[in-house]
């Protein structure tokens, strides 16, 4: 019995009956397509790759958007303290400053004033107390001192009773006065002792004042020299702009150049112009010559020549003539012009040593240190430092979203290739019909026997797994590591984008 071999990597059954109805299908069920191992999961695969790069390119895009937005807000911020810190909003504010410190310092030195007018008082009081009432009391009790000592030298010396009595009293007497007087003098030397506790209190205070006023005046020095420099920054920034311009400048040395390069002309014109007149001249004098030596007679044409000589000659002497009056005017322009160049020059080097002046004068950090809160100062600082943060951060965005794409284009391009592939295909050729009358008689004889013959070819287990097997169960570890991979670096790229961000 003919016996059919059927492709084994089919493992399908085929039976005469479904050979004989396959003969009705149209032409291309007479073929059977399958798609190659591994190929399934290899496009899965590739599609979960691009799914994974698209979401983390979406979340690169929203941290790229939400830091515009960020950088929008800081740029606006900066505009909004360039505004408030505005320089000649300072200078209005320092002028304020200036006025108020002023009103504030004559009031310290009206209160000084007041101060050493009342210190001044004290001590006449104090001189007048000492030389008007203590110095005439103490000269008293001296003369009283005196008197109380001869008195108890005749104390000592009396003899009678009487008389020790006598002296006695007076010195007793003499005693009290100097003790009365002495009170007087210490109440003196207290009302003293007063006038110069006040006269000390008011020199705390009067120092206290003057070193409030070296504050006003320290204080004043610096607005009137932050004053000064925002002048001198203003001065110095019209400077800059009117050498950078440098129009007029550039206008005069064009026309200067052009008025030259005319003035050249007009010169060659004129001396072509003399060359001619010179000619003229001595064709006239060859004519007057020639007309001494020939007769009368012969007179006529060389008169008539020299009639045409001439007439050429006023010719030219008017050309001449208003070829030097045009040279005349010029050289005039060209001077005038030469002298406006001059002294823009000259203007533009003042302009320059007044720069390197301001420059230097500039250099005082009061000047350009801003008078304002310096708060403000530092946050617009901070807010730069910000706004260049995140466009570093941008730019490591934009990077990483160019890799994304590229990648993503490149997986695209796999993936197509991949489904552009043409499944394999089998073709099972279909048996002629006397073949299939033959199978029909004979079924039920060697059905079974066809049955198990099929069953063994096609579909006997093999313990063994095939190369195929193998390469497919290979492409299924190596995709699920690659996911694990994957996961990982989507992980780790949003974690380090967040920290960026904070």
């Amino acid at each position: 019995m003919e016996k059919t071999i059927f492709p084994p990597l089919l493992k399908i059954r085929i039976m005469a009956d479904d050979i004989e109805k396959s003969k009705k299908k149209a032409s291309s069920s007479l073929t059977e397509s399958y798609i190659i191992p591994g190929q399934k999961e290899k496009i899965e695969s590739l599609e979960k790759k691009i799914s994974f790069l698209e979401i983390e390119k979406r979340s690169l895009e929203e941290n790229k958007n939400q830091l515009e937005k960020e950088k929008k807000e800081y740029q606006e911020k900066i505009e909004n303290l360039s505004q408030v810190l505005d320089l000649q909003k300072e200078k209005s504010f320092l002028e304020e400053q200036q006025l108020n410190l002023q009103e504030k310092l004559i009031k310290k030195k009206n209160e000084l004033n007041f101060l050493s007018i009342q210190e001044k008082k004290y001590q006449e009081e104090e001189n007048e107390i000492k030389n008007q009432y203590i110095l005439p009391l103490e000269k008293k009790v001296s003369v009283l001192k005196a008197k109380r000592s001869e008195i108890e030298k005749k104390e000592r010396g009396a003899k009678e009773f009487f008389e020790k009595e006598r002296y006695e009293k007076e010195r007793q007497e003499v005693e009290e006065e100097i003790k009365k007087i002495e009170i007087e003098i210490f109440d003196l030397l207290q009302k003293i002792e007063e006038i110069k506790n006040r006269k000390e209190m008011m020199s705390k205070e009067k120092d206290k004042f003057l070193k409030e006023k070296e504050e006003l005046e320290t204080q004043l020095s610096a607005v009137l020299k932050r004053k000064e420099g925002i002048l001198l920054m203003s001065e110095k920034e019209k400077i800059l702009k009117e050498l950078s311009d440098a129009k007029e400048e550039k206008e005069t040395e064009k026309k200067l150049k052009e008025l030259e390069s005319l003035l050249k002309e007009i010169s060659t014109k004129l001396a072509q112009t003399t060359l001619q007149e010179n000619e003229i001249e001595r064709q006239l004098s060859e004519v007057e010559g020639k007309e001494k030596e020939i007769p009368i007679e012969e007179k006529k044409e060389l008169m008539l020549k020299k009639w045409e000589l001439t007439q050429k000659r006023q010719e030219i002497e008017k050309i001449r003539w208003a070829q030097e009056k045009e040279k005349y005017n010029k050289e005039k322009e060209v001077k005038e012009l030469k002298d406006k160049f001059l002294k823009t020059k000259i203007e533009k080097r003042k302009k320059e040593e007044r720069l390197k002046e301001i420059e230097i004068l500039l250099q005082d950090p009061q000047r350009t240190k801003p008078f304002l809160e310096e708060k403000q100062f530092l946050s617009q600082k901070e807010v730069e430092e910000k706004i260049t943060s995140i466009n570093n951060q941008l730019k490591e965005i934009e990077a990483n979203l160019a890799e994304k794409e590229k990648e993503i284009s490149l997986l695209k391009t796999e993936l197509e290739k991949e489904k552009g592939k043409r499944e394999e295909v089998v073709e099972i050729p279909v048996p002629p019909s006397s073949f299939l009358q033959k199978i029909k008689k004979n079924q039920g004889e060697f059905f079974e026997e066809q049955k198990e013959k099929v069953v063994t070819e096609t579909e006997v287990p093999s313990f063994k797994k095939s190369p195929e097997k193998k390469k497919r169960d290979w492409d299924q570890v190596l995709s699920i590591i690659s996911r694990i991979i994957l996961v990982l670096l989507i992980v780790a790229v949003i974690i380090f984008v967040v920290l960026k961000t904070k």
